[in-house]
């Protein structure tokens, strides 16, 4: 149970605290114990905010409905719909097969949609000459398959198939020859001839309207993000900072980023991992500190209200041994913040550098 395990754990820890005077050189202890505490917290707290964080099916559905998402879709759906009307009024047969391939073919970004629509074309016309030349030797349908294993086998081995378009391709053809054997090669005609005229449909309308990109993408949320980091800045600036406010933020946060992760898996950029480790690392830690707040009943402006009285009037201020390691590691986080920036501010110039020369 994660409430009790939280909170007795906490507790016992907080009671080793008191028992430790750091008038006696315990200092270094009373650091290793509070490590260990908040080490083992931030698993707990992080554990805590994603169960707090799951999307209702609503709130996912309307994540996903944003502005590219609905161009994207209006392309393929336009692209399909054109398709079927001409093979419809040409009376071309197999015309089911343009909105099928629009569909497999058409991808988000112009990067992938590019490396998809090489991939399908190739790999189509690699299933097709293999079929040609299996259904070419012999009219025994037996040696026709095996023909058609062992020569992609070999191909393989050379040319490095992508498995799912030779299995779609030759599926498809086999299948509809066990129907019509004397149609085998119009079927692969159709096929790779309908698939190169999506494929080229695809680039020529994502070229043309509204291109999007992975680096575009990943620019845009990354700007959305370090946005939302100007914003905690004010709140933990301010005396009136709750826990509830600066739990949102956090909330708000861990969904951009988790945005800009799921871009990442397509452009793989090692210096967007680096940045969301950065920013993962700050995000559990001020967690466990609004966690631990909440537990003494405290507001993270409380600290801070403490702190500004006494430095404006001159006067110091008694602290705890909790609350001063509580203001030290918020302005840790403060700074942790910044080098996360930083991550970014310092690729932003290699790219630049780059295009420079």
């Amino acid at each position: 149970n994660d409430e009790i395990s939280e909170a007795e754990i906490s507790h016992q820890f907080d009671t080793l605290l008191a028992q430790m005077n750091p008038e006696f050189d315990h200092e270094e202890a009373l650091d290793t114990v509070q490590m260990e505490m908040e080490d083992f917290l931030q698993g707990e707290v992080y554990h805590v905010d994603k169960k707090e964080n799951k999307q209702s099916f609503g709130d996912w559905l309307r994540s996903k409905i944003n502005v590219y998402n609905v161009i994207f879709a209006l392309k393929v759906s336009i692209l399909a719909a054109i398709g079927v009307c001409v093979t419809s009024i040409f009376h071309m047969p197999k015309g089911y097969m343009i909105p099928l391939y629009v569909g497999i073919t058409a991808q988000p970004y112009i990067e992938l949609s590019k490396q998809n629509v090489k991939k399908r074309i190739i790999n189509t016309l690699f299933a097709g000459i293999i079929l040609v030349i299996a259904f070419s030797v012999s009219h025994i349908l037996w040696l026709h398959l095996l023909l058609t294993v062992v020569l992609c086998l070999i191909g393989d081995m050379f040319f490095e198939f992508d498995f799912t378009t030779m299995m779609g391709t030759m599926s498809s053809v086999v299948l509809s020859t066990l129907q019509a054997p004397d149609q085998v090669y119009t079927l692969i005609f159709y096929r790779v001839g309908y698939i190169a005229a999506a494929c080229i449909l695809l680039q020529i309308v994502d070229a043309l309207i509204f291109p999007n990109t992975i680096p575009k993408t990943i620019t845009k949320q990354v700007k959305q993000t370090l946005a939302i980091n100007d914003k905690l800045r004010c709140v933990l600036s301010s005396n009136n900072c709750t826990y509830d406010t600066v739990h949102e933020i956090l909330m708000e946060k861990r969904r951009a980023n988790q945005r800009i992760r799921n871009t990442n898996r397509f452009a793989k950029n090692d210096g967007i991992t680096a940045f969301l480790m950065a920013e993962e690392e700050w995000i559990n830690r001020l967690s466990m500190i609004n966690h631990r707040l909440k537990e003494k009943n405290y507001q993270m402006g409380d600290l801070f209200t403490m702190v500004n009285t006494a430095a404006e009037s001159g006067n110091t201020v008694t602290l705890s041994h909790l609350e001063t390691n509580l203001v030290i590691t918020i302005n840790e986080v403060l700074a942790d913040i910044s080098k996360a920036e930083q991550l970014i501010a310092d690729m932003k110039q290699q790219q630049t550098a780059a295009i420079a020369a």
